[in-house]
């Protein structure tokens, strides 16, 4: 799986266009809440901003499809080498990208006030936890991509009543 570097904003139109040319993509996408007028709304928006993960071999051919594709920056370099990301980065692409996971990630606090993911479907995202924010209804989340760190903010739904 390589990754390609795109147009902020224009993943899901790069991403739409690699499906019409045959190209098995990846986009993870997730809902986000946001506040407006004192009421919680969502939203549906792409994880990793800029990015459009797709599934090929490695070709002059691919490279020039994928390249004269319209808000296609480039493909990312691992050092100084366009290369595949690691079993274990794709593996996570693909669990994030499930439709599944579009929705809000539900967390719940044990009696010492450690956060723990409900879903069975989320719990991939335990050890990927770094920080939650109550007020905001958000937890950052890191991924190691192309070894570079990401830092992702996904929004929660916290099941205990009294910790909203």
């Amino acid at each position: 799986m390589y990754v390609l570097h795109v147009q902020t904003g224009r993943e899901t139109a790069v991403a739409n266009r690699l499906k019409e040319i045959g190209f098995k993509v990846f986009l993870p996408q997730a809902e986000q809440l946001y506040l407006r007028k004192k009421e919680w709304l969502t939203k549906t928006t792409v994880i990793f901003k800029g990015y459009v993960f797709v599934d090929m071999a490695y070709t002059a051919a691919n490279y020039y499809k994928v390249i004269g594709i319209d808000n296609v920056i480039g493909l990312l370099k691992i050092g100084d080498m366009v290369a595949p990301i690691n079993a274990v980065e794709e593996s996570y692409i693909k669990l994030l990208a499930q439709p599944a996971l579009i929705s809000l990630i539900n967390i719940d606090f044990d009696d010492d006030n450690n956060a723990f993911i409900c879903d069975d479907g989320q719990k991939f995202l335990q050890n990927r936890l770094k920080k939650i924010n109550k007020h905001k209804r958000t937890a950052v989340f890191e991924f190691e991509i192309g070894g570079n760190i990401h830092d992702i903010t996904l929004s929660i739904k916290i099941k205990q009543a009294a910790n909203n």
